[in-house]
């Protein structure tokens, strides 16, 4: 049996947040150990693997499986934890460059990791279909839905957070510029990566926020009043791939949300939640609802 659970990965992040997290043993006597060697690059010099339960959260790196290789007898069991298509990421010119170099050598390395691994846990099953992994164990994503603060949501006010999703913002924009035209009333706010915050500012009644860290993140839409939180996700490679993690966004902030009609947002049938509205990703069936 294990005596450490040890997580391997760019931390805090979505991914642990999302399928690792609430799923961890819990015990008084199983020691959880998080460890980011990208922020600690020394880290595998002094980390003993003996006893443990060793989970690789989304990436790794030479170093990282130097350190797998070389303890990989002394460990109890090892996880990889994956939930984006990689190749789709290094595909999409709407991912900037500085977020491929992770997927980059995860994806180059990737192989030998799945030698030596004795579970992939991924988040959907079109991605384990694109990874050609059929033994994969699907996970939805898992978080705790009691994070809201009670607060009193404006139904004139729409969301929508991303810090990539380019492809989405574009998309996105010209219908809240026609909608907030519509309704003197409505406002929107919208947090957004370096490449679309700009295309934001500028307009009446929109607050644009700078992409933030996980935890700002998390306390901001703990608080924020909109009561319609807009989920577009456009049709690519890359998108056919997600989870529905962001539903679980809508819950924790109580907004009504409103998806896209894609995969990620209907049941394992492909029919869609009873009560939730998937809208068609034409501007026309968006500036509509």
């Amino acid at each position: 049996m294990f005596k450490r659970v040890i997580t391997l990965g760019s931390q805090p992040n979505s991914t642990f947040d999302l399928y690792i997290q609430h799923r961890l043993p819990v015990a008084k006597d199983i020691e959880l150990v998080q460890v980011n060697p990208w922020s600690d690059p020394k880290v595998f010099n002094r980390l003993s693997a003996k006893d443990s339960l060793v989970i690789i959260n989304r990436y790794t790196s030479l170093r990282m499986m130097r350190w797998l290789r070389m303890n990989r007898n002394d460990i109890y069991k090892l996880l990889y934890v994956i939930d984006d298509d990689l190749t789709g990421m290094l595909r999409a010119s709407s991912v900037p460059t500085k977020n491929k170099v992770r997927p980059f050598q995860t994806r180059f390395l990737q192989k030998q990791l799945l030698k030596i691994v004795d579970e992939v846990y991924v988040s959907t099953q079109a991605l384990a279909d694109v990874l050609g992994l059929k033994d994969a164990i699907v996970v939805p994503p898992l978080d705790d839905i009691q994070r809201t603060s009670a607060r009193k949501l404006d139904g004139q006010h729409m969301c929508y957070f991303a810090k990539m999703h380019r492809p989405e913002h574009d998309f996105l924009r010209p219908i809240v510029r026609d909608v907030l035209e519509q309704n003197p009333t409505a406002r929107f706010t919208v947090i957004a990566g370096n490449s679309s915050l700009r295309k934001w500012q500028n307009m009446e009644r929109v607050n644009v926020l700078p992409e933030q860290s996980l935890s700002g993140y998390r306390a901001f839409a703990a608080n924020c009043n909109a009561g319609i939180f807009l989920i577009p996700l456009l049709d690519s490679k890359l998108n056919k791939c997600r989870s529905s993690a962001k539903r679980i966004e809508a819950v924790q902030m109580g907004a009504a949300p409103v998806f896209s009609d894609m995969p990620a947002y209907r049941d394992p049938r492909g029919k869609p939640y009873a009560g939730e509205v998937l809208v068609e990703n034409t501007a026309a069936a968006w500036t509509g609802i």
